[in-house]
């Protein structure tokens, strides 16, 4: 049941807006299963992250054999690929390129398997190639920095905070880290602790429109709704078709009781019917049960398939 909280935006709304912040657009931590196994028994975690550990940087034992082709033109087929956003297809071609020259100095080319793992989101994957990597090489900054990201893609928090002070303690001017670290204390609910951690990020890019997003949530979270106002303005400002920021202005304009200039927004990055909604959701969280019911009933009006969600918050809230 819904529960008004006057005053504030509710404990769910800042629950979705931590959740919600992400630089790479964390998913659940993607699952490992074996093929063959000598018990009925299932892998353990110690025993998955070995098997991936060891198949990180090599083909499949039964892949086909692959035809002799230079290691450093499928190294940089993969670099154009991964420069195109098409990181499985650049990490299968990094993983030809080292199977096709396994005992020479590699750690590049690791290092791009690695963070090619990341950006496809194969977190546990990732995790084990940039760990492996860490145990070779304990001074490289990049090296801590992945691992701490996809620690705390599979909600690692503990880990992935060692990793990512590692990596600032190498490199202070690692934005990504700080950012990392930002997101982290989001999470946990602490977002006088991710502050400090944002301005570092943005002081390094100040023209990256997520970074001022994320300060803003922060913001919001701590009920400073006119400094969030100003972060989410700033991200839009980079980026006009950053939907996320404006939701979250909407979202910080109502925190200011400004309801009118929130349903504005909320109406511009997700249509009338959903605005509603969402206003009336927050309209009953302040406590005014009148208010959220008619925004209730207009979004049923504006669209019957959003008939079902706001007929349902509408009974709550009656």
């Amino acid at each position: 049941m819904i529960t008004p909280k006057t005053g504030s935006i509710g404990a769910s709304v800042l629950k979705y807006l931590a959740a919600a912040v992400a630089l790479l657009a964390m998913l659940p931590a993607l699952g490992c299963n074996s093929a063959q196994t000598t018990s009925a028994r299932s892998l353990t975690s110690r025993e998955s992250h070995k098997l991936i550990a060891s198949q990180a940087w090599s083909a499949p034992a039964q892949q086909k054999k692959l035809e002799a082709q230079d290691p450093a033109k499928l190294e940089k087929h993969g670099d154009h690929l991964a420069s195109a956003g098409d990181w499985t297809a650049a990490l299968f071609q990094y993983n030809r390129a080292l199977s096709l020259n396994p005992g020479g100095e590699n750690s590049r080319l690791q290092l791009k398997i690695a963070h090619s793992y990341l950006r496809s989101k194969q977190w546990l994957q990732a995790e084990a190639a940039f760990s492996m990597l860490a145990k070779d090489q304990p001074d490289n900054a990049a090296v801590w920095q992945g691992l701490g990201m996809a620690l705390l893609a599979r909600n690692e928090t503990g880990q992935a905070e060692e990793a990512l002070a590692k990596t600032l303690k190498l490199r202070s001017d690692a934005w990504v880290a700080l950012q990392g670290l930002g997101i982290l204390h989001n999470w946990r609910g602490e977002p006088g602790r991710a502050i400090p951690y944002f301005k570092k990020a943005i002081k390094i890019k100040p023209e990256n429109p997520t970074i001022h997003n994320n300060l803003g949530i922060s913001h919001l979270m701590a009920g400073q709704f006119t400094k969030a106002v100003g972060c989410f303005k700033r991200a839009l400002e980079l980026n006009p078709d950053y939907s996320l920021a404006a939701n979250n202005l909407g979202l910080a304009y109502a925190g200011q009781n400004q309801l009118d200039a929130a349903l504005e927004i909320f109406q511009r990055s997700l249509g009338p019917a959903k605005a509603n909604n969402n206003l009336g959701v927050i309209m009953a969280w302040k406590g005014d049960k009148q208010g959220a019911a008619v925004k209730f009933q207009e979004a049923m009006r504006t669209s019957p398939s959003h008939y079902q969600l706001a007929n349902h918050h509408l009974s709550l809230v009656q």
